[in-house]
């Protein structure tokens, strides 16, 4: 068996490395790393519509309501066309607990959008742009 014969030959260090590869532990730490890393383009997202609707920075902001007593909408602050960039950047490190390997994870991209009013209280918005993630 080739893989045998290799690791026949590998050092106490190396072979724990080796086995390390062909374990697949490390599918479980890159998944938490992306998913740790996943919230910036929410975030960019959700605080353009708050800030769309007059609640810049605010933790939560009546867009819409229910019922005849509830609050009415907040006007958004420009009729016309808006168009916003936001740069991001997030690392971090997960500790290996014998289950999982360890991983360290850096991320960091730009986003741009742009949303119009449409109608009264509604508005309607495109996101796109570019991130790059490493993982070691």
């Amino acid at each position: 068996n080739p893989i045998q014969d290799n690791i026949l030959f590998l050092t106490a260090p190396e072979a724990r490395n080796a086995f390390d590869m062909l374990s697949g532990e490390v599918h479980a730490s890159i998944h938490s790393g992306l998913i740790e890393d996943s919230h910036s383009v929410r975030d960019a997202a959700s605080e353009r519509i708050r800030a769309a609707f007059d609640g810049v920075g605010a933790s939560s902001v009546p867009v819409m309501t229910y019922g005849l007593g509830g609050l009415e909408l907040a006007p958004a602050t420009s009729e016309n066309f808006a168009v916003w960039g936001r740069g991001f950047g997030a690392w971090g490190h997960l500790d290996s607990d014998g289950n999982a390997a360890g991983l360290d994870h850096s991320t960091g991209g730009f986003l741009a959008g742009g949303d119009a009013a449409v109608g009264e209280s509604w508005r309607l918005g495109l996101i796109s742009g570019y991130s790059h993630t490493s993982l070691e």
